[in-house]
């Protein structure tokens, strides 16, 4: 008789080779994990097999397998909302004329605003088709958004 009979809790198989079993049973009020070869001539795992059988054990494995990936596939879209939520962070029309005016490079939220700036102009289709390399360096070497604009907008001079 093996030490886990007549107290699994749950048994599954271990691996994706499907060679190996754990078997998680009850000791008092502690859970145990027992690991087993599957071994049709062991006593261990006829044991298993004739209060646990293997069909159940592949329900068990299919089931264990789901709710990972479920576990890991709400973490990934917990990351991925809380990322969008970070950096989708609205500012009020007015909080942002005052971010650019009264720039403050100590200020995150300043640089962020900047940063911003910097890189939807670089998006917009003048810049794409620009080969003006000098205009692209003023553009990229401008310490505030002011500079920046002022840069931007004396290429059309």
């Amino acid at each position: 008789m093996a030490i886990f009979t007549g107290k699994i809790i749950e048994a599954y198989f271990a691996n994706s080779e499907n060679d190996a079993v754990e078997v998680i049973y009850k000791d008092g009020n502690k859970a145990i994990n027992h690991y087993l070869k599957v071994d049709y001539n062991a006593q261990d795992f006829k044991d298993l097999i004739s209060e646990y059988s293997t069909d159940k054990i592949q329900e068990s494995t299919a089931a264990r397998n789901r709710n990972y990936a479920r576990q890991l596939s709400d973490l990934v879209d917990s990351g991925i909302k809380k990322r969008k939520e970070i950096t989708k962070q609205k500012i009020s029309v007015e909080d942002f004329v005052n971010k650019i005016l009264d720039f403050d490079p100590e200020d995150s939220e300043c640089r962020e605003i900047f940063f911003t700036l910097k890189v939807q102009l670089f998006e917009t289709k003048k810049l794409k088709d620009s080969n003006d390399a000098d205009y692209k360096a003023r553009l990229r070497s401008a310490q505030n958004p002011i500079d920046l604009l002022a840069a931007y907008k004396r290429s059309d001079d």
